[in-house]
C-alpha cells in the first residue's frame, strides 16, 4: 500500500547516472541509483522523480562524470511502510549537492578538450 507520508532525507553518494523515461501517459520520469555505505545498514536508493524542474537538475547533473559525489536527497518513501535503506524507493522533491557537481554541458567541454593519447 502507498504511504506518501514516509518523508525522508538521504545523503548518499551517486552510483548510477540518471535515465529519462518517457511514460504512457506522455510524462518524463527520472530515475537513478544512490548509495549508502558507512552506517549500520548500507544499501542502494532507487530514487525516481516526476516533477519537470526537478528532471531537469537530474538531467544535467545526474551524469557519469558525477559517479561517487554525495547528495542529499528529499522526499517521500513510496511501496514501502517502514524505513530501510537496503530496500528503498523515494520519490525525490529536491535534490541538494554536497560535493561539487559538473554538469553536463562542463562534461561535453572536457570531453572535447581531453587530448587523445591513442594514437602515439
Amino acid at each position: 500500500m502507498r504511504n506518501e507520508y514516509n518523508k525522508v532525507i538521504f545523503l548518499a553518494s551517486i552510483s548510477q547516472p540518471a535515465v529519462i523515461r518517457m511514460l504512457r501517459s506522455n510524462t518524463e520520469c527520472a530515475q537513478f541509483v544512490l548509495t549508502i555505505s558507512g552506517t549500520k545498514k548500507p544499501g542502494m536508493i532507487n530514487v525516481i522523480s516526476y516533477d519537470p524542474d526537478l528532471i531537469n537538475q537530474i538531467r544535467n547533473y545526474i551524469i557519469p562524470e558525477n559517479i561517487g559525489k554525495r547528495i542529499m536527497v528529499s522526499g517521500s518513501y513510496i511501496f514501502t511502510e517502514d524505513p530501510a535503506p537496503n530496500a528503498a524507493l523515494v520519490n525525490a522533491t529536491s535534490i541538494v549537492a554536497v560535493e561539487n557537481l559538473i554538469s553536463q554541458a562542463e562534461a561535453d567541454v572536457e570531453r572535447e578538450n581531453r587530448i587523445d593519447f591513442s594514437r602515439d
